[in-house]
């Protein structure tokens, strides 16, 4: 499995992370501690993809920062396959009493980001969440990155109450402003007009700007975009 490796950003190029408005800065540390600390997964959307982008970013590198053994794997609709290859990689290490227990308080937990998560198929997430639901012994957490369509919702709908939930809305005038005074005075003014402009010709229906490393949009490759060979025990109908 190759390693996952993120983008630069705000944060790690020593400049301060951008947050919408005070709040956000709140509910994305306890997003972080849902994930690492209290077992839950997170369904994490915008009808701002831009400002999904940016959230997603911010909230992969307090995850590395706050449980920096925590593997992060990213997949795709496409790799759904993979996806339960992985699960079944997991639990074939585990007794099936192992499986259905609550991991102990020090051991990492598994993070793994689904984008687009709205286009899987309904069965694939409604066994997803079984898998999650019912196997805590695998100890692995769900981060879903969704739009605000009617689709997306019923992805959220499949996993239990426990899920964590946060709707991303882009900044009003006025905190875009306070965003621009609170750059200057951080000497990262330049970062938070060019995050502005993404927001603004998001907003307008223009296309998003390319990557130019190429890559997804949180800087990472799919490790499972050919996985390996092996016999599933869970599968896909």
């Amino acid at each position: 499995m190759s390693e996952l490796k993120s983008s630069m950003t705000a944060g790690e190029a020593g400049q301060p992370p951008l947050f919408f408005r005070a709040a956000d800065r709140f509910r994305l540390e306890g997003c972080v501690a849902g994930l690492v600390r209290d077992g839950r997964s997170l369904a994490l959307s915008s009808n701002r993809e831009a400002a999904l982008d940016h959230y997603s970013r911010l909230l992969i590198s307090r995850l590395r920062e706050s449980s920096p053994l925590s593997p992060l794997e990213v997949y795709f609709p496409a790799d759904t396959a993979a996806m339960l290859t992985r699960f079944n990689d997991v639990l074939a290490a585990q007794s099936v009493q192992q499986a259905m227990q609550l991991p102990g308080l020090d051991s990492p937990p598994r993070i793994w980001i689904v984008h687009d998560a709205g286009a899987l198929a309904d069965h694939e997430v409604k066994l997803l969440a079984r898998l999650v639901q019912n196997f805590p012994g695998a100890n692995i957490r769900i981060v879903l990155l969704l739009g605000t369509s009617n689709q997306s919702r019923k992805v959220f709908d499949s996993f239990d109450r426990r899920m964590l939930r946060w709707d991303i809305e882009a900044p009003t005038p006025e905190q875009a402003e306070a965003m621009l005074l609170q750059g200057r005075e951080d000497g990262c003014e330049g970062a938070v007009k060019t995050l502005l402009k993404k927001l603004e010709a998001a907003a307008h229906g223009a296309p998003a700007l390319a990557d130019p490393a190429g890559i997804d949009p949180l800087g990472f490759q799919s490790p499972l975009a050919h996985p390996p060979a092996s016999t599933a025990v869970f599968t896909f109908s």
